[in-house]
């Protein structure tokens, strides 16, 4: 079992990762907009604070629970947290899809509404008392696979949107355009990170890192 300075590091390097997140997408989604108003950047703007919105949230649960002494309180915050951003990353996704579809291509709401069934699966699934947001121990398969794949079919979804929308805009010659690659690999980070994490925890958190820092970059791309 683990030494009581080693929980409390941990936890504490946790907070710090939750905030930087927090913070990094906040300005990123605000910068993103306020840089360069097009239509494009307002989607992916409005996305990054989305998930600021959900990361913030998260943030919060893991410094009360930090700051509490019962152990069966601060793990229920922490499965609310858990909780809380899986719904918000969802809607995140979500809003950029309906945002493409308002701007871009008001005339196919395909992508639009299958992201819609999509998310619904995902919120739902998210729900289920299998999840054991708030007390353990995590599921690994089953629930975990069922809640965890629709999400890399939304990705999948605004993947493949975005670049429908802005196929004319010759949006590939421009540096505007390079976050396409950098979300395709964030996408299969994610997508690893879902399928073998469970079992290897150091894998898990550094496919997920490297889906964040991708996925930020790919937004700091939208500067130029």
């Amino acid at each position: 079992m683990e030494s009581s300075p080693t929980l409390v590091k941990n936890k504490t390097l946790g907070i710090l990762l939750d905030g930087f997140l927090f913070l990094s997408m906040l300005v990123l989604g605000i910068l993103t907009i306020a840089l360069n108003p097009v239509k494009l950047r307002i989607a992916f703007g409005v996305m990054s604070l989305t998930f600021a919105v959900g990361e913030g949230l998260h943030f919060a649960t893991r410094v009360f629970s930090f700051c509490g002494k019962d152990p069966a309180k601060c793990r229920a915050l922490l499965g609310l947290g858990d909780l809380l951003i899986s719904v918000f990353m969802t809607l995140g996704f979500l809003v950029f899809l309906f945002l493409d579809y308002y701007f871009y291509l008001s005339q196919n709401a395909f992508f639009f509404m299958t992201g819609c069934l999509v998310a619904c699966v995902r919120i739902i699934a998210c729900c289920f008392s299998d999840n054991h947001w708030t007390k353990g121990p995590a599921p690994t398969f089953g629930v975990r696979r069922f809640r965890n794949i629709p999400m890399v079919l939304l990705m999948l979804l605004g993947f493949i949107n975005a670049l429908i929308a802005n196929f004319d805009d010759n949006l590939w010659l421009a540096p505007a355009g390079w976050f396409y690659l950098p979300i395709m690999i964030a996408i299969l980070g994610y997508s690893a990170a879902v399928e073998f994490g469970p079992r290897n925890p150091k894998f898990y958190g550094g496919m997920g890192f490297l889906a964040l820092a991708l996925l930020a970059l790919a937004i700091l791309g939208l500067f130029l």
